[in-house]
């Protein structure tokens, strides 16, 4: 017989994760933008600039999936690239001067979206949710070649 949490942990994670995501459509709508962008902006906010290579594997996704999503966002004029050429393989992708103030502005509703999803944890719940996520995603990341 399998515990009771292995049978609904599936459940509970598509419903924060459903959640969260809603919460995103909703503060990029106001954007003009759709939820998928969220992983690309925090990544470029985070890391100020990244190759291709980087977003698809810090996002996990698929290398199409990413061009696709960075097309989009350059045509919206949120991201730009140190091409040379357009024929250039290699190549950071960074965010514009009006990508950075979506991204500053995003990231304050979007986390005080995120403090009301686990407003009725405690500071010490937090954290060992935090921790075992870490680990999870750890986990999951060494068993996944991109």
């Amino acid at each position: 017989m399998i515990p009771e949490w292995k049978m609904f942990l599936p459940s509970y994670v598509h419903a924060i994760s459903k959640d969260i995501t809603q919460r995103s459509a909703e503060i990029l709508k106001q954007y003009d933008l759709k939820a998928c962008y969220l992983p690309y902006l925090i990544t470029l906010f985070q890391r100020g600039n990244a190759t291709m290579k980087e977003l698809t594997e810090q996002t996990g996704t698929d290398k199409s999936n990413t061009t696709r999503m960075i097309s989009e966002l350059r045509e919206k004029g949120i991201v730009a690239d140190d091409r040379k050429s357009m024929n250039s393989k290699k190549y950071n992708v960074f965010l514009t001067d009006k990508g950075k103030e979506l991204a500053i502005k995003s990231k304050h509703e979007f986390e005080s979206s995120i403090d009301n999803l686990f407003s009725d944890l405690s500071p010490e719940e937090l954290n060992t949710l935090i921790e075992i996520m870490k680990k999870t995603k750890d986990s999951i990341n060494k068993s996944i070649k991109f």
